[in-house]
């Protein structure tokens, strides 16, 4: 692997250090983007998924994830007090060239978010608008240059990953079912995506077990 990518969360960062060490591939740079953050919720962020539906009924509850309401400031969850946000804040600011070549705050922050790109709620359309961005200017040219690139991000990043590199459209894409801990593979080449092990590729028209469309 020659360079890794992940969010600036907590979970996906510690997910990227296990497979990099099983990898035995401990020299890896491992790049932190804010725009590979899993989806925000907003208000119901925090809250119990089970216990928010039987309050709000089914269909209220679906309502709300689709168009959540959006945070309070200074909340606790709010992504703009995370520390590693705030470092790419401050990347932002600096002037073009600089702190590009593994400066402190560089590794600390990655991507350098504006602050007002730092979402309070998000539809999955937003996350999917946050996300390919990533993939576009970082991720494929990488892959394009021959590197090996490693992507460890949240479920919804990775759904909206998964339509932008093969054409499913947002409303099956939102529903896709990912797996916890089973690696995709793409190759710039053909532009295939395919579920390691399966050799099936991944198209709009059809999509392999277990990367099925949840219909509930």
């Amino acid at each position: 692997v020659d360079v890794c990518y992940t969010s600036t969360l907590k979970r996906t960062i510690k997910t990227a250090w296990l497979v990099l060490e099983a990898l035995d591939s401990f020299n890896t740079p491992v790049e932190r983007r804010w725009r590979l953050n899993e989806r925000m919720y907003g208000a119901l962020t925090g809250l119990n998924k089970d216990e928010t539906r039987r309050f709000l009924g089914e269909s209220g509850f679906e309502e709300l994830r689709r168009v959540p309401p959006p945070l309070e400031r200074g909340s606790c969850y709010d992504p703009a007090r995370s520390s590693a946000v705030t470092a790419s804040l401050a990347v932002a600011q600096a002037p073009s060239g600089q702190n590009r070549a593994g400066g402190a705050a560089s590794r600390a922050g990655g991507e350098a978010a504006a602050a007002a790109e730092v979402p309070r709620a998000e539809s999955f359309e937003d996350t999917t608008a946050r996300v390919l961005p990533c993939w576009r200017d970082e991720i494929l040219p990488a892959a394009q240059a021959g590197k090996t690139v490693l992507v460890v991000s949240s479920k919804n990043a990775l759904r909206s990953l998964i339509a932008g590199i093969s054409g499913l459209p947002l409303e099956d894409a939102v529903h896709l079912d990912v797996p916890n801990g089973a690696p995709l593979i793409f190759r710039p080449e053909d532009r295939s995506l395919t579920l390691l092990g399966s050799g099936e590729p991944l198209a709009s028209e059809v999509v392999p077990a277990p990367l099925a469309v949840d219909e509930g």
